[in-house]
């Protein structure tokens, strides 16, 4: 069984991003993601799970979603994690949101 987990750097897409942020499936930001397609394509793995930034715009979000097949899920990492994330996940087997499991002190701090 293969497996292929990935996730280009989002530095482009997020709306942190003061200049230039990109917000077509175009430039930098998307050729980092179609080197995850060519893994994909490459390696042809049983499951693949895709994630990056909640912020990255629509337009990429929807093309994402067109490339890999697959409808997309956005988890706060805070769920599972000490970090308070909001990030989308494209991936081919069925997944439930995960439970909030407390990790993230946000209330003691």
């Amino acid at each position: 069984m293969k497996i292929l987990i990935g996730g280009s750097p989002c530095t482009k897409w997020s709306i942190a991003q003061k200049n230039n942020r990109e917000t077509k499936p175009e430039g930098l930001g998307w050729e980092l993601f179609e080197n995850y397609l060519i893994a994909k394509g490459k390696f042809k793995p049983d499951y693949f799970l895709y994630e990056n930034n909640k912020s990255a715009a629509q337009p990429i979000k929807d093309q994402i979603s067109k490339e890999l097949g697959v409808d997309l899920m956005y988890i706060n990492s805070a769920l599972v994690s000490a970090q308070n994330r909001q990030r989308f996940y494209a991936f081919n087997w069925e997944v439930d949101q995960p439970e909030d499991r407390g990790i993230l002190l946000r209330d003691i701090l």
